[in-house]
Order: structure tokens, then sequence, then C-alpha cells
């Protein structure tokens, strides 16, 4: 039985990742290089006769502190990298899997071709997309590392200075100095503490993953044949699947199949 589903949608699910996740990637890259720059520019200011409690002082320690913030941010947000490229090529292999299956099926006189080659169009265009989306995650992580390391000579330095000035007394907060305003820096939803947060950043997480599970699902069962596609951890064990049945290994990527009878993947 054909599975009915909006083809068009099923390939723009890697699109959505990025849509997802580049935004709060940018914000805060962006936010890094200005906070940087303010940064050098309070070091560049502070008197030479400047004390541990001094206005200027407590601005670059601020300044510091929420330049820090915002590096972990991003570190974090780098830290999803990883799984969500290798979740990206499970999904790259499970389509490459039902392309073969559907080229596979024998083309019956008078049976319309429509659903067959929808599925196949929408696996390869699956692919394609899902290559580009692993590619560009790769880029966007290594530009990003890149920033970081320059701004590590800039954070080194502030703290520097701040043990030079605060050897034996750490600069206290004071209602008299306005916090950093991050909104003026750079205005933008995204720099909204709600949307820097622990809870935003794994929310967006559990977002591209729900997406890419639910993709996953999608494609597996496409399939005009009666095989269908597993997708586990570790091989196969003899009582997964049935005759003519693919498995994925999700750890190492592995494909196994056709499964040749229903007791054994042998």
């Amino acid at each position: 039985m054909a599975t009915a589903f909006p083809f068009n949608k099923i390939s723009k699910v890697p699109l959505k990742v990025l849509t997802i996740l580049l935004p709060i990637i940018t914000a805060q890259q962006a936010l890094a290089k200005k906070l940087a720059s303010k940064l050098e520019e309070e070091l560049d200011n502070l008197s030479k006769n400047a004390k541990c409690n001094d206005t200027q002082v407590l601005a670059l320690k601020q300044k510091l502190e929420a330049l820090q913030k915002t590096i972990d941010n991003i570190q974090q947000i780098l830290g999803f990298i990883p799984p969500i490229t290798k979740s990206l090529r499970i999904v790259n292999t499970t389509a490459t899997i039902v392309s073969t299956v559907q080229l596979a099926i024998p083309a019956a006189p008078g049976v319309p071709q429509g659903p067959i080659m929808q599925t196949l169009n929408a696996a390869v265009e699956t692919i394609s997309n899902v290559t580009s989306v692993i590619t560009t995650l790769a880029n966007i992580a290594n530009n990003v590392l890149q920033i970081a390391n320059r701004l590590e000579s800039v954070i080194q330095k502030a703290e520097d200075k701040l043990k030079s000035l605060c050897a034996t007394q750490p600069p206290t907060p004071s209602a008299a100095v306005d916090l950093v305003n991050l909104a003026d820096l750079y205005p933008s939803e995204f720099y909204q503490l709600v949307n820097v947060s622990q809870e935003d950043i794994d929310n967006r997480f559990t977002e591209i993953q729900r997406l890419i599970d639910q993709q996953l699902d999608v494609i597996s069962n496409l399939n005009e044949a009666p095989s269908q596609i597993i997708i586990g951890e570790g091989s196969p064990k003899s009582d997964i699947g049935l005759e003519g049945d693919y498995y994925v290994d999700s750890d190492t990527e592995n494909v196994f199949g056709p499964k040749p009878n229903n007791t054994s993947w042998i």
C-alpha cells in the first residue's frame, strides 16, 4: 500500500535544521565579536591609576563575564553539531536504501508509477539536501572556532589586567555601574535572556532531534515494496525484521540487508 505523505516536505527537514540552529549561532557569534570590541575599548581606556573597585574596573569585569558567557553558549551549541550530523548521516543512509529499493521494483503493465517516482525523487532530494547541510554545519563550526580562538587573546588580556588590579580583592558589583546592555550592542530578539538561556538552547536541540527522528520514521516507511528499513544500535539480532528488510546500525552507519530469510541476517 502506498504511503500517503506530502512528499515535497520530506526533503525540507535538513534545511529546517539550519533555520533553527543558524539564527542563535549567528547572533551569539556577532555578540561575541561586539563584546570583545567593547572589552578591548574598556582596556584601552582604563586609567593607569585604576583601583579594583573603580567604576571602570567593574565595567571591565562585567564585559568580560558577558563575553565568557557568550562563548560558553557558542561552545555548547557547537557541541550539538556532531550528534546532529550523525543523525543526518543516518537519514542519508536510509534515503539511499529507499532509492535502491524503489529502483529494484519492477514496472508492472498498467500500474501508475507516480507513487514510486515521488518516493524516489523525495529520497534523492533528501540525500542532496542532507549532504549540503552537513557541509554547511562543518563550515559553521570551523568558522566559529576560528573566531573563538581570536577572542581568546582579548579574554586573556582582560583576565591578566583584573588579576594585577585585584590581586587580593576581587571587584564587587555596584549599583552605580550599569550592566552591559546587550540590546544596545546588537539589537535582536536573540539577545533577550530567554533566548540565550540553557532552556532555549536545549529546546532548539530537542526540536531539531524531533524533526530528524520524524523524518527518519517517514523515510523508513516510504517503500512501495513489502520490505522496511529498521534503525537500531549495534548489529541486528536474528529475530528483528523479516525477509527483504534492511537494517541500519546507527552506531557505525553499517547497512545490513536485504534480510535473506525471516530467521537470520546471514
